[in-house]
C-alpha cells in the first residue's frame, strides 16, 4: 500500500556534476514519468552535486540528508507541520514508497566502508518503513574488507530487487552474502536508452576521434600506471595525427578530467580542442557523430557504445573489462603499460576493419537495450504490486 494518496519514489545516489550521475537520473526520471506520472519524485538536496537550481528544473520533493556519525538527522524534518512540509516540497523519509539506488559504482572496497554501511543503516530502516527498495543496474565489490562484506551481504539481503551490472559483480556479491537468498538480477548499465541531442557541435566534430580521460585514471591507480596513462593518451593522439586524422578531448565529468586534458595538450606540439557542455544528452549526440571514442569515463563509453560506435576503453577497474564484453569488442580494451595502445588505433583505421567491428557494436547495442527495456518493466510491476491502492 502507499504511504499516502500520492506514490513518492525517490532517486538516490545520483546527481548533476558527473554527467554519468546526471544520465542515470534522467534515466530513472524518464522511467518515473512514463510509468507514473503522477508520482512524486524526490531527491536527497546536495549542495555540491544537486544544487537547487537543477533539482527545481525537474520539480523535485526535497529529502533533507543530514548524517553524522551514521545518524541520519533529516528525521528531523518530522516535526515540521505536515502542511508546511509540504509547501515546502520536502518529504520526510518514512514518507517514501520506493527507493531507486543509481549509484553507478559505490559498492566497493575501492571506496571505502563508509557508502556500504550507509546503505545498511539505511536499507535496514527503510525495511522497516515498508519501502521498496530496488537497486538498479551497477557494478559491486570486490568485498574483501570484513565490514563491507558483513554490509554489503545484510543490505542486498533485504532489498526488493538488485540489479547487477556485469557478471564479475555478480561473483563478487555472491562471495559476499554466502548461502543468503538475494533477488540477485544480471542488467547492463540503464542509460542506453536515452536519446542523444542534436547540435552544432556534434556537426562541426562529425567523423573525428574523441578523447574522453579521466582523472580516476591518475588517483585510483599508483604512480606509475598514471604516468603511463598520460603516455599513452600521447602516443595515441601522436598516431591519429600520422595518419592526419582530426582529434578532440570531450569532458564528461568534473574540472580534474579538464586538467587532465590540460595536461596532455602541455606535452603535444598541438594543443586539441577540449569540448564541454551542461547538458549531458548534447555530449551524447557529439559522441554519436566521433568515428570513434578513446575512453576513460565509464558513461561516455556507454553513450558511444550504445549508438554503435566503436571504443578504444581504457579503465581502472573491472566495470570497464566487463562492459567491452557486453558490446562483443574485449580485444578494445586497453590495459596501461600492457602494450601500444597504437595498434588498437590502426585496427579502428583500417577501412576493411572498421565496417565489421561497427556492425558487431550495433547489433551488440540492440540486445543491450532489450535487455534494459525488460529491467524497466520488471522494476513497474514490483512498484504496482507492491504499491497498488
Amino acid at each position: 500500500m502507499r504511504k499516502s494518496s500520492v506514490l513518492t519514489i525517490e532517486i538516490r545516489k545520483t546527481g548533476f556534476v558527473n554527467k554519468g550521475a546526471e544520465l542515470m537520473f534522467l534515466a530513472c526520471f524518464q522511467f518515473v514519468k512514463q510509468q507514473f506520472p503522477n508520482a512524486r519524485v524526490a531527491m536527497e538536496p546536495y549542495h555540491s552535486t544537486a544544487p537547487y537550481e537543477k533539482r527545481a528544473k525537474y520539480q523535485l520533493w526535497q529529502k533533507p540528508r543530514l548524517f553524522r556519525a551514521g545518524i541520519q538527522f533529516g528525521v528531523l524534518t518530522k516535526l515540521m507541520p505536515p502542511v508546511l512540509r509540504k509547501m515546502l516540497g520536502i518529504v520526510t523519509d518514512d514518507e517514501i514508497d520506493v527507493v531507486l539506488d543509481a549509484s553507478g559504482f559505490s559498492y566497493s572496497d575501492q571506496w571505502g566502508t563508509a557508502s556500504t554501511a550507509e546503505l545498511n543503516n539505511s536499507v535496514q530502516r527503510w525495511k522497516k518503513n515498508k519501502t521498496t527498495v530496488i537497486l538498479l543496474p551497477q557494478a559491486f565489490g570486490p568485498f574483501e574488507l570484513g565490514k563491507n562484506k558483513a554490509n554489503i551481504a545484510a543490505a542486498v539481503s533485504k532489498c526488493d530487487l538488485v540489479y547487477v551490472r556485469d557478471k564479475r559483480s555478480l561473483d563478487y556479491l555472491k562471495s559476499a552474502v554466502g548461502n543468503t537468498a538475494c533477488n540477485f538480477r544480471l542488467s547492463p548499465d540503464f542509460t542506453n536508452l536515452l536519446d542523444a541531442t542534436p547540435s552544432d557541435l556534434a556537426n562541426q566534430y562529425k567523423n573525428q576521434v574523441c578523447i574522453v580521460p579521466n582523472f580516476r585514471m591518475l588517483d585510483k591507480t599508483d604512480k606509475s600506471q598514471a604516468e603511463q596513462y598520460l603516455t599513452d593518451l600521447t602516443t595515441a593522439i601522436a598516431a591519429l595525427k600520422a595518419r592526419e586524422k582530426s582529434v578532440y578531448f570531450l569532458v564528461h565529468d568534473s574540472k580534474l578530467d579538464l586538467w587532465v586534458c590540460e595536461q596532455i595538450n602541455s606535452r603535444i606540439s598541438f594543443p586539441l580542442p577540449i569540448l564541454q557542455h551542461d547538458d549531458p544528452l548534447v555530449l551524447k549526440g557529439i559522441l554519436k557523430e566521433s568515428l570513434f571514442v578513446i575512453g576513460s569515463r565509464f558513461h561516455a563509453l556507454i553513450s558511444a557504445l550504445s549508438q554503435g560506435v566503436p571504443c578504444i576503453g581504457i579503465g581502472w577497474s573491472h566495470k570497464y573489462s566487463e562492459l567491452m564484453k557486453d558490446y562483443g569488442i574485449p580485444q578494445f580494451l586497453h590495459r596501461t603499460g600492457s602494450g601500444d595502445i597504437s595498434y588498437l588505433i590502426h585496427q579502428l583505421l583500417d577501412a576493411d576493419k572498421y565496417g565489421s567491428i561497427r556492425s558487431t557494436v550495433a547489433d551488440h547495442a540492440v540486445k543491450q537495450k532489450e535487455i534494459v527495456k525488460s529491467m524497466w518493466q520488471e522494476v513497474a510491476t514490483t512498484i504496482r504490486t507492491s504499491h497498488a491502492r
